[in-house]
């Protein structure tokens, strides 16, 4: 097992225009200026998930919502192994961003060897077919519900394992997560698209011999630990989320004395890029070798600063049509707070809205991991106005609320409008008037 260490570690860099500053700076001060320190784990399908956090000094949960960055280690590693390679922490203070480092599974014991589920890699955590999306998706719960964490700023990224993780978190979770960026990840050609739009930068190196750049089985050390299928070429990481996002299918192209590079032209708040940097192999550039028989991640440019350069870039495109933003209670003094992505109920039901159809007033959601019940499936909430009826300006019913997917959910017939007193999957539509008082 001592192949991972050395071999599914991370990628490579490429400069551009905006985030030139970050170009020939190597990551220093890698784990000082962290902020406040935290050790957590939960319970996710029976297994005890762990993982770092790292928080701006004095952030709670009454705090100004900030951004959550949450960084995948590559195959072997672990959370502490991340920190050091990529120096995200030394971001918390200046930027204000909250940085989770969490631990994959393995077999062995204190957090050895870890590996993700991501799909066709790696090593024991596909081959046990561990639910990784569910672990992430339960922290980003976890950590939401502690600190104040700004929902439209969720952002993955990860080396090698842990950049093709990023792949499979960004499509699963498209409906909470930002933007991605794996580093010397790779797609295996048979990924389905993602439900809501996330922006990509792909970062990979032409010397890579563990995700080759033109595609091709896995080599070096690890490639025992593959389930054989061929990646695809690292560009095609852009045409995949290109196509998901609703991008035109052809990028530019720009060929420096650094790297190769390739940007879609995306709709507005969008972005996809993938950048081959040359003379760089399986290395995190400007951090730290993840064992000492990785590659040199070299000094030509730091990966850290170009990645949270994109993400500031792009926050998640809101929901659009939201007629329902504000505060508000219903009949029975339950209290709610509503934007353009989050339907949340009370204090324990949380509904990421993916879509509003306005015409037809009603939103479909995805249930929180957190929910008591029925969490991670499908709800359709329908609306109608109720003229006439202060201090009631509206009212909802759940339609379906344990739906499998969100084209079952969209498929629900409508309520009845027309019977509120029992139109409601045979009860009463909920009202809902204007409360200032409600958390938000």
């Amino acid at each position: 097992m001592t192949w991972l260490c050395a071999a599914l570690l991370a990628a490579t860099l490429l400069p551009t225009a905006s985030i030139a500053n970050a170009q020939r700076r190597p990551i220093r001060d890698r784990v000082g200026n962290r902020g406040s320190e935290q050790e957590h784990s939960l319970q996710v399908d029976g297994r005890t998930r762990s993982y770092l956090l790292r928080t701006p000094r004095g952030h709670g949960p009454r705090s100004t919502a900030a951004p959550l960055v949450i960084v995948l280690h590559g195959g072997g590693g672990n959370a502490q192994n991340a920190e050091r390679m990529t120096g995200f922490t030394r971001l918390v203070e200046r930027e204000r961003i909250l940085v989770a480092y969490p631990n994959g599974t393995g077999r062995q014991a204190r957090n050895a060897l870890l590996t993700w589920n991501a799909g066709h890699c790696c090593a024991s955590a596909m081959q046990e077919q561990v639910n990784d999306v569910a672990f992430i998706d339960a922290l980003i719960s976890k950590v939401s519900r502690e600190y104040a964490v700004d929902p439209a700023r969720i952002y993955v990224t990860g080396m090698s394992n842990g950049g093709m993780m990023s792949h499979r978190i960004g499509r699963e979770l498209s409906h909470r997560i930002a933007a991605i960026a794996p580093v010397v990840g790779a797609v295996f050609g048979d990924e389905q698209p993602a439900a809501s739009p996330v922006s990509a930068i792909m970062i990979n190196g032409l010397l890579d011999e563990s995700v080759p750049a033109n595609g091709g089985p896995p080599g070096g050390p690890a490639k025992g630990q593959w389930d054989g299928t061929p990646a695809r070429p690292n560009v095609d990481q852009g045409h995949f989320w290109a196509r998901s996002n609703g991008c035109p299918a052809t990028p530019t192209s720009s060929d420096t004395r650094q790297a190769i590079t390739w940007r879609w032209l995306c709709p507005a708040g969008l972005g996809v890029e993938v950048h081959q940097v040359k003379n760089v192999g399986h290395a995190w550039p400007g951090g730290q070798r993840g064992s000492p028989r990785g590659d040199d991640p070299g000094n030509a440019m730091n990966a850290t600063d170009i990645i949270w350069a994109f993400f500031k870039a792009h926050p998640k495109s809101r929901a659009t049509g939201s007629p329902l933003g504000g505060a508000w209670r219903d009949d029975y003094n339950v209290r709610y707070a509503i934007n353009d992505t989050l339907f949340r109920q009370g204090a324990r039901l949380r509904y990421h809205v993916l879509s509003w159809q306005t015409d037809q007033q009603y939103l479909i959601a995805r249930n929180d991991a957190g929910n008591p019940a029925d969490r991670g499936l499908y709800t359709r909430i329908d609306w109608m106005e109720l003229p006439g009826m202060p201090p009631y300006t509206w009212a909802y019913c759940l339609t379906a609320y344990r739906a499998p997917t969100a084209d079952s959910a969209r498929a629900t017939p409508p309520a009845d409008r027309s019977n509120p007193r029992k139109g409601c999957n045979g009860f009463p539509f909920t009202r809902m008037a204007p409360d200032s008082s409600a958390a938000q």
